[in-house]
């Protein structure tokens, strides 16, 4: 009888080390992932946006077209839409920067470009620091 409680004793404590391990485990990979910064910049223009009665088939084809630039120069990125109607453009690759970024913020053809597309939202990211610039204004 006592070998069997012994027995009983050990696989309980056993069982509480090994839970005691998983939860430590799940806890320090749960809360300790990098998370992504998201940083919210703003298009001035005077040009009215455009594009409105474009289909989202119009869209996609257009960021196809984008990516292909991206690539000619020898840029490794990816372009998609998303949202209900294809109106939010998203680059995606480690060639994402700021001064990318920046550089077609304020870059007038391409913005603008955009906007005549239909594209109200513009993200740019590099799975790390994520860029959301507002094209309605």
């Amino acid at each position: 009888m006592l070998k069997n409680r012994s027995l009983v004793n050990i696989i309980l404590i056993a069982t509480f080390l090994i839970l005691a391990v998983a939860w430590s485990f799940w806890k320090f990979h749960y809360t300790n992932k990098e998370k992504l910064s998201v940083n919210y910049l703003q298009v001035i223009t005077t040009n009215p946006p455009a594009g409105k009665s474009l289909l989202p088939e119009q869209r996609r084809k257009f960021t196809l077209e984008f990516e292909k630039k991206f690539k000619d120069k020898g840029m490794n990125a990816t372009v998609t839409t998303t949202g209900d109607f294809h109106t939010t453009i998203l680059i995606q690759g480690n060639i994402v920067n700021e001064s990318l970024v920046h550089g077609m913020k304020d870059n007038n053809v391409v913005i603008q470009d955009l906007r005549e597309m239909g594209f109200k939202r513009l993200i740019l990211t590099d799975g790390k620091v994520s860029w959301d610039i507002d094209l309605k204004n």
